[in-house]
């Protein structure tokens, strides 16, 4: 030291200030990584187990059961290999580990009724194949995170109170071939991307009521493997797309009690193997396609309530159909006389009830209308055929010219009539 100068002294253990704080923040920093890592831990592990049994008690069924991730864990002790009508069904994968492929939840054969919701955590089932979940009262939306899912084949949410619009992101799933959301919740449109699933062969949206937009044309590709096609009772507008003539496998399409207007188009003739067919209670207008009667394999078709006029195909005669309403009130299809010859008894007794002009007069009209009156009952129904050539020795009718009834002889009836 030099002589006469003082120095203050220091503690051994003294540092300056700016050191103290670089170290506090260096052990904020060390804490804030650790914790980090530790989350990304449990997310990793959480992510690698998605799709076991254990992920499934512990991580899914809580939000299945309330809708929180705090709710109970499920119980199902074990997953059978062999599909199982509730609950999961497993397969192991090539790490050797069970992963759910099937998940059965109907609530009969479940024995539990799920208030909860479909959590957006089920996209990382990646190798599920079928999730059913029909009758549930499940509620909230239809996760978009399902488009990750690509082993998915087959949904079913069909009578639950699953809502929200149909995701875009189900395109994604190339191997999807049945979408089941009847008497849902869903809301929005028909995404045409839907146009994009190449095996979808089964669709179904009817009674969500309000399902509005347009039939996109985009649904219906050259190489369309639709079956079956349920679009009914909805709010859907717009013309029938005529490309739907592309999907040459349809047995199936039921666009009734929508708002579609238009016309129908006549490439629906070309659905060889179409066996139901209906249209009614929209806003269609023009004739019925005479290319219909090209459809050998219809047994169903139903085109009431419309504003259709013209003549009627001339349907084969194994068609039940039902052209106009079974209401005398019923002023929408105008149908134009006389009938197709062959037209199946069914048809001429709808429009017989209905006193179609172009059934009046007719055996069938007169067995409906008339008969019950003579009797005195009106629940009665004539079973009188019309003979060809009158005969006066036989009691009946006769239509000698046609259709119409132009002889009636009763005088011989047993009982007697004691009606008016």
């Amino acid at each position: 030291r030099t002589p006469g100068i003082w120095r203050p002294t220091r503690p051994a253990c003294w540092r300056p200030p700016g050191r103290r704080a670089e170290l506090a923040a260096t052990m904020a920093v060390v804490v804030a990584v650790v914790v980090m890592a530790s989350v990304a831990a449990v997310a990793r592990a959480a992510e690698g187990d998605a799709g076991t049994l254990t992920w499934l008690n512990n991580e899914l069924w809580p939000h299945l059961l309330n809708g929180s991730a705090d709710g109970d864990t499920g119980t199902f002790a074990a997953c059978p290999t062999t599909k199982s009508t509730s609950g999961p069904t497993c397969r192991t994968g090539p790490d050797g580990v069970p992963y759910i492929t099937h998940l059965e939840l109907e609530p009969g054969p479940l024995g539990v009724v799920l208030s909860g919701t479909l959590p957006t955590i089920i996209g990382l089932m990646t190798r599920l194949a079928r999730l059913d979940v029909s009758e549930q009262p499940l509620s909230g939306t239809l996760p978009s995170e399902l488009g990750q899912c690509n082993a998915l084949a087959q949904i079913d949410i069909s009578s639950s109170n699953v809502g929200g619009t149909i995701p875009t992101e189900l395109a994604s799933c190339a191997l999807l071939d049945r979408l089941d959301c009847e008497r849902a919740q869903l809301v929005g449109t028909i995404p045409s991307e839907l146009g994009a699933l190449r095996n979808l062969a089964f669709l179904d949206v009817d009674a969500n009521r309000d399902l509005s937009g347009t039939v996109p044309p985009t649904l219906f590709t050259e190489d369309c493997v639709l079956d079956v096609l349920k679009l009914s009772d909805n709010k859907l507008r717009g013309p029938l797309p005529s490309t739907v003539a592309r999907c040459t496998l349809l047995t199936t399409l039921a666009v009734d009690q929508n708002e579609l207007d238009g016309s129908l188009p006549s490439e629906l003739g070309l659905l060889a193997q179409l066996t139901e067919l209906h249209v009614d209670r929209n806003a269609l207008r023009g004739t019925l396609p005479t290319e219909l009667a090209a459809l050998t394999a219809l047994s169903s078709f139903s085109s009431y309530r419309n504003s259709l006029h013209g003549a009627v195909p001339a349907l084969r005669a194994s068609t039940a159909c039902r052209l106009v309403d079974n209401d005398e009130d019923d002023e929408f299809n105008a149908f134009d006389c006389p009938l197709p010859a062959g037209l199946s008894d069914v048809c001429i007794n709808a429009m017989a009830f209905n006193e179609d002009v172009c059934v009046r007069g007719t055996a069938l009209w007169f067995n409906k209308r008339i008969y019950p009156a003579l009797v005195g009952d009106a629940t009665a129904d004539g079973a009188f055929a019309c003979q060809p050539v009158f005969n006066n020795d036989v009691v009946g009718i006769a239509c000698e010219d046609g259709p119409l009834v132009t002889h009636i002889e009763l005088d011989e009836f047993d009982p007697p009539l004691s009606g008016t």
